[in-house]
Formats: structure tokens, C-alpha cells, sequence
């Protein structure tokens, strides 16, 4: 039951992560939990390929830092250049 009741915060945070996110990370989760193609994620953000990334890259440490800050004790998420 312990585990359920974590998975569900883990859930919910994503869910609440999504929802405060900027556009970019709307749409890069989109593509990512397989909603739109690439492709359709480069197309609503109106950018080239080589940008989409450099965005990506970008939304997913976003992602990290608002869900962090719900503070659900998961591991850091953040991406650090080494």
C-alpha cells in the first residue's frame, strides 16, 4: 500500500509538473509520453531541428526544477554537464 500511495505522488507530481510548465515542456512531453511525433513537437514550437534540442534540453531541466521544488523526496533529475 506504502508503494502505491508514493507511485501516486510520483504521478501526481508529474501531472502538476506538466500542468505549471512553460509551453516548451508541454509540448517536449507530449513527445515524449509519445503523444505527437517529433517531427509535430518541431512544428508547434516552430523551430528546426538543431533548436528543438538546444529546447529540449532545456524544458527537461524545467521539468526537473518544478518538480523538485513539490518535493516528493525523488532523486535529482537535473542533467549536469561534466
Amino acid at each position: 500500500m506504502t508503494k502505491y500511495i508514493e507511485a501516486k505522488a510520483i504521478v501526481d507530481g508529474v501531472n502538476q509538473t506538466y500542468s505549471k510548465g512553460s509551453k516548451e515542456l508541454r509540448v517536449v512531453l507530449d513527445n515524449i509520453f509519445g503523444n505527437i511525433t517529433t517531427i509535430t513537437a518541431m512544428e508547434k514550437l516552430h523551430f528546426e531541428k538543431a533548436r528543438y534540442y538546444q529546447i529540449k534540453k532545456r524544458a527537461l531541466n524545467e521539468f526537473a526544477d518544478v518538480f523538485e521544488v513539490q518535493n516528493l523526496h525523488c532523486p535529482d533529475l537535473h542533467s549536469y554537464i561534466k
